[in-house]
């Protein structure tokens, strides 16, 4: 059974599913069924697009980077015309 959570975009829900592949290695790796909000699921979509990757690879990358000790990350399409909006935001607060 999965294990359902809140969060604020609405419930999420996770079940775990062995795999076993068969071959020479004979790895045994965990699957997860998840279910999210459309609109979430969309913004990954687009972003695994961006950055040339799978939404499973690009659900991935963003987990192990929430749990690297340092805060960088590459740059992302749209991370700099979001900079660019807060500081003319920040600019139009301070000529107040």
């Amino acid at each position: 059974m999965g294990t359902l959570q809140t969060y604020p975009m609405g419930p999420l829900l996770s079940n775990t599913h062995m795999v076993h592949y068969s071959g020479m290695d004979n790895r045994i790796e965990p699957q997860y069924k998840l279910r999210m909000p459309a609109e979430l699921r969309d913004k990954l979509k687009k972003a695994a697009k961006e950055s040339h990757r799978s939404m499973n690879a690009e659900m991935v990358a963003r987990l192990q980077e929430s749990f690297e000790e340092t805060t960088t990350r590459p740059v992302r399409d749209g991370d700099l015309d979001a900079l660019l909006d807060l500081l003319q935001a920040r600019a139009k607060e301070r000529e107040k």
